[in-house]
């Protein structure tokens, strides 16, 4: 079998893993832009793929992602051509600490006390400095898979009021599930976002959804596309929404590019005392990348040595 692994620039870090992987197929490194007019490679390992690339690739079998997300992808293409695909959930733990720390940021008030302390303010006239605990929220993890488990393990020692949506899986003891997203909604004051993007969660809170979360709080580490950006933005200028944290936004810089500086929405979130933004950087550890690939190139193996 060929495999083609699509780069945006060289990294040393698959080259450390590369060695395992080429014992079993014959393998290469394709750079952004350096894609040939056709390929007859049988699996390709990429981040990102549009139409006009999966186009090239006329022999394809799999396509493996060593990363969670799959909306970078044509998935109806995939779909009508009978190609696989694989992504990778091995740094679903660490997604999940990231989402409890934005929340606790939220909750705690860090950002804002950070900034007031860094100008020497302690305690402004007019201003409240009370922050509130987790333990006092009802907790709603709405997309129980392998990150919403990975949430479940760290907030249930603080806090063991939670519910989910019941999609009729097995979930653990003690866990309290609900019908629909409006009752999920209704229980809780603390929801965490955890959804792929799909045309099923694109703009699912909408109007009627967002003006349910009224004085709840929101953390979204899942995409921003699943919010009314602009909806999203005024009920939380006006305090309906009582505090948003987030990891993902609706515009983002390219990673390339370090100098480059791009505003995450159309709308001055950052203005907001009630938002805690981080740069889409849950996965940003020093061995992240690294249990990726090691992650996507084992299940890429398996497959090759499971293939007829």
């Amino acid at each position: 079998m060929k495999v083609s692994i699509k780069l945006r620039k060289e990294n040393p870090i698959w080259t450390q893993h590369l060695n395992q992987l080429q014992t079993v197929a014959e393998t290469r490194i394709v750079l952004n832009g350096q894609l040939p007019e056709i390929c007859d490679d049988d699996i390709l390992i990429t981040t990102n793929l549009t139409s006009d690339e999966l186009r090239r690739y006329v022999k394809l079998k799999a396509i493996f992602l060593p990363k969670t997300g799959i909306d970078k992808l044509p998935i109806n293409e995939l779909k009508e051509r009978n190609i696989s695909l694989w992504n990778s959930h091995a740094n679903a733990d660490i997604i999940a600490e990231h989402a409890l720390a934005l929340s606790l940021a939220l909750l705690h008030r860090i950002p804002e006390f950070s900034d007031d302390l860094k100008n020497n303010i302690w305690y402004s006239d007019g201003k409240d400095y009370y922050w509130q605990s987790i333990k006092d929220f009802t907790i709603g993890i709405l997309g129980y898979g392998h990150v919403g488990k990975e949430l479940y393990q760290l907030l249930q020692p603080m806090n063991n009021n939670i519910y989910v949506l019941n999609q009729h899986k097995e979930y653990p003891l003690g866990i309290n599930g609900v019908n629909n997203l409006e009752e999920l909604i209704e229980k809780c004051n603390l929801l965490y976002v955890c959804l792929p993007l799909n045309d099923t969660t694109r703009q699912m809170f909408d109007d009627k959804n967002l003006h349910l979360l009224n004085k709840k709080f929101i953390v979204n580490i899942a995409r921003a596309e699943i919010f009314d950006e602009k909806l999203l933005y005024e009920l939380l200028k006006e305090g309906v929404i009582a505090g948003y944290a987030s990891d993902v936004w609706f515009h983002e810089a390219n990673k390339n590019d370090r100098a480059q500086k791009v505003a995450p929405s159309n709308y001055p979130f950052s203005d907001l005392k009630n938002v805690v933004m981080s740069p889409h950087c849950a996965t940003h550890t020093c061995n992240a990348q690294s249990r990726y690939i090691a992650d996507c190139i084992n299940a890429c193996i398996s497959f090759i040595k499971a293939d007829p």
